[in-house]
């Protein structure tokens, strides 16, 4: 008995065409889903880090009764004492679970060279709390001082809000210089009291009257000296580097040469958010989030901050005591 064979129909073109065409249109709506379920995560992430890094600051502050400077530097302006720092990233080590590390270059000083062993192993080593996951920045980079391998951080302490203020003075007599400041304006000032002595090594204030925010060179400041309060004043801020900007370099625990590079560890809310005017973006704050950035106030919350957040707002959010009257978008 023979089979009768079974005819199977091939697809059309045209039906081939429509079924590329659902392929497409679900891979369309599906791509999208997907980026902003990673991107979620991702500022999910980086608002961790902030909250971690903050806790720190607070737990510094319950050890020794004032927060850490923004960086220690022996040198004020250009005196031709050592440029050698260490930021308040390595500072807060102990106190993010890094005590091992801090046990390696507790005994800092301007004599202690960030580019030998074993000092050059800590600035080289990755940590995650100290790296957003949307940032652009590569993994490493050469410092300023021509220290090779440097993982770039993501975050800085808010020292001012005057640096980079679009409105000038006369105009608006809440900043310092308006947008004449630049980066290198993040270290210039006069030596005031020594507030450290350090493994024997006194460490003069920075005093200017630009620097009205809760961080600053070489400065003891303590929860008492906040009275704006803590939900009103910002701690720290994100930030990532723009390509062929000098300079260009954010870093975490310390550096080789720090002369006119405050900015790398710190900076001012001056600048209006996410920027990329090279002539004076480098110390303020900018993310790959878009729309604005996450930044941390000193009661331990994160704020995301828009883009568009006025000068004045962003100057009263930096003072620590500065009493102004604002109002900051939930």
């Amino acid at each position: 008995m023979s089979r009768v064979p079974i005819l199977r129909r091939a697809f059309t073109l045209i039906e081939l065409l429509v079924v590329i065409a659902i392929i497409a249109i679900l891979i369309a709506l599906l791509v999208p889903a997907v980026q902003k379920v990673r991107e979620a995560a991702a500022r999910t992430q980086c608002i961790n880090n902030l909250k971690q890094m903050t806790l720190a600051m607070h737990s510094y502050h319950d050890t020794y009764k004032y927060y850490p400077p923004s960086m220690l530097k022996q040198a004020i302006q250009d005196n031709g004492q050592s440029y050698r720092s260490m930021y308040w990233s390595g500072l807060i080590l102990p106190f993010i679970d890094q005590g091992p590390m801090w046990t390696v270059i507790q005994n800092f000083g301007p004599a202690v060279p960030w580019n030998t062993a074993p000092f050059l192993t800590i600035i080289q080593t990755p940590m995650a709390v100290y790296r957003c996951p949307s940032t652009t920045d590569e993994n490493l980079y050469t410092d300023n001082s021509g220290i090779v391998s440097r993982p770039a951080c993501s975050y800085g302490v808010v020292v001012t809000g005057s640096v980079g203020n679009p409105s000038a003075n006369g105009v608006a007599p809440f900043v310092y210089n308006g947008a004449g400041e630049n980066h290198n304006h993040m270290d210039d000032g006069t030596a005031g009291s020594v507030d450290f002595n350090l493994n024997g090594t006194p460490y003069s204030q920075l005093v200017h009257n630009r620097f009205d925010g809760p961080f600053n060179q070489n400065y003891k400041r303590s929860f008492g000296s906040i009275s704006d309060g803590t939900s009103n004043t910002a701690c720290i801020g994100e930030r990532y580097r723009i390509p062929n900007a000098n300079p260009t370099g954010y870093f975490s625990i310390g550096s080789e040469n720090s002369q006119n590079r405050s900015s790398e560890s710190s900076g001012s809310l001056g600048v209006p958010l996410n920027s990329l005017n090279t002539s004076v973006a480098h110390p303020g704050f900018r993310s790959r989030h878009t729309g604005g950035l996450n930044i941390s106030m000193f009661d331990g919350t994160v704020r995301f901050l828009s883009e568009g957040t006025s000068d004045f707002v962003r100057y009263a959010i930096s003072t620590r005591s500065g009493g102004e009257a604002f109002t900051l978008d939930p």
